[in-house]
């Protein structure tokens, strides 16, 4: 899980402060909920032709318009004159909409296909000014009933249902926090690692559904306001201060470094990412700077105006979280003649430093460093030795596995990985 920037609408006139890869947001009021609340998860953001199949009879509508869709057909989407989006299927137009139309079933137990997965309840196909972004509408619990799947149920099972059970509550207060934001956005969350992975219509995972359900309504607060919840794989013994990890306008005293430590040794030890080492050569490594460093720091690395042969000389950690975390990693590049110094802070270290595969971001920022060097003295190796797997910031979900493996209780785990929380009920109906 990961904060980027705010959803807003791209023609709003209204500005959040912000940066890449995310700034969280101020703590924010709640508000009561008589019901089941309904959460705008986006899955896919200004597609030009996005497509959808329904297994059943479905009506599209916009306004007082509205056209029946057949069942076992696949749809496509377009943009046409004046921001219509229009809709196809076989070759001929159905019908086109101004701006947006919402599409449902007839009958709850059929499904969209889209993305290569199936998605319930309401799909919303809205013109953002550049192209189509594809919304899925759900009541809050059938969005956590997958969620905490992804997030936490693929590694839990009876012996760990108290972490699920926390879980829910910081999946649920996180979902809850994104929506009363107060702007204009088309969204709330994204369905990835920007916000939680939401892979649509839930698993058979009785025991996360189960969390769901047993925590119905319950989330974290601190003052009268949501909490910040974030959580990460693997702490690797301590977890992060949140002002070490973002940018975020000071501290947060229920967001700051825990230690995972227990009377059995660390909780999160049993992590397969706990300890980890990972190395690259100096060509890979260079590979993998030039093509990330304009993406995550775009301003910086313009600044420097490398030439186009420029090498990786040297690399330093200047600076370290108590947690043991690298905040400033310098990195050195250039020609032996001439270099320039760059340097990459706190969690932006791991967004440009991707795994060899270039897929994967680095693990985490608690690592040692090792560099080889040939015979000229040039770098041949560089060498991570780490810890962990995330931010590092809110809950250890390893952590809590094990915790409630020891017979921790769900409102116990909360508590040591937000100090100062308390477990708040908005709606039970």
């Amino acid at each position: 899980m990961t904060r980027i920037v705010p959803k807003l609408l791209p023609i709003s006139l209204i500005l959040l402060a912000g940066i890449l890869l995310g700034t969280p947001h101020h703590s924010r009021a709640m508000n009561r909920y008589s019901s089941n609340p309904v959460i705008r998860v986006c899955l896919i953001e200004q597609d030009q032709y996005p497509r959808f199949y329904i297994d059943g009879t479905a009506t599209a509508q916009s306004g007082g318009q509205t056209h029946t869709l057949q069942a076992n057909t696949l749809y496509t989407c377009s943009v046409g004159p004046q921001g219509a989006v229009l809709l196809a299927s076989g070759g001929k137009l159905v019908a086109s909409f101004k701006k947006r139309f919402r599409c449902f079933m007839a009958t709850a137990n059929h499904r969209f296909g889209f993305k290569g997965g199936q998605y319930s309840d309401t799909l919303e196909f809205v013109f953002d000014g550049k192209g189509i972004t594809v919304i899925n509408r759900l009541p809050v619990r059938d969005y956590l009933y997958n969620v905490v799947h992804n997030e936490l149920g693929r590694d839990a099972n009876r012996w760990s249902f108290e972490a699920l059970k926390a879980q829910a509550i910081i999946s649920r207060t996180y979902a809850l926090w994104q929506m009363e934001m107060p702007v204009i956005r088309l969204f709330d969350v994204h369905d990835d690692i920007r916000d939680q992975v939401f892979t649509g219509v839930p698993s058979d995972d009785q025991l996360s559904i189960k969390a769901v359900d047993e925590t119905r309504g319950d989330v974290l607060e601190y003052k009268g306001r949501f909490a910040e919840c974030y959580f990460h794989s693997t702490c690797g013994g301590k977890t992060e201060a949140v002002e070490n990890v973002w940018n975020t306008n000071g501290a947060k005293p229920y967001l700051k470094l825990v230690s995972d430590d227990g009377k059995h040794g660390v909780y999160c030890k049993h992590s397969p990412s706990y300890r980890w080492t990972v190395s690259y050569t100096r060509t890979d490594f260079e590979s993998i700077l030039k093509q990330y460093l304009p993406v995550v720091i775009p301003d910086e690395t313009k600044r420097l105006a490398l030439p186009a042969n420029w090498k990786l000389l040297d690399i330093k950690i200047k600076k370290r979280a108590p947690s043991g975390r690298v905040l400033e990693l310098a990195l050195y590049l250039g020609t032996p003649g001439k270099f320039e110094t760059l340097e990459l802070r706190s969690d932006k270290i791991r967004w440009v430093i991707r795994q060899p595969n270039k897929e994967d971001i680095l693990r985490s920022t608690l690592f040692d460093l090792d560099i080889s060097r040939d015979s000229k003295k040039w770098i041949s190796k560089v060498t991570f030795s780490g810890g962990g797997s995330g931010h590092g910031v809110g809950m250890c979900q390893w952590g809590a596995i094990e915790r409630a493996r020891q017979g921790h209780a769900h409102e116990s785990i909360l508590k040591a990985y937000f100090p100062g929380t308390a477990i708040k009920t908005l709606y039970n109906n």
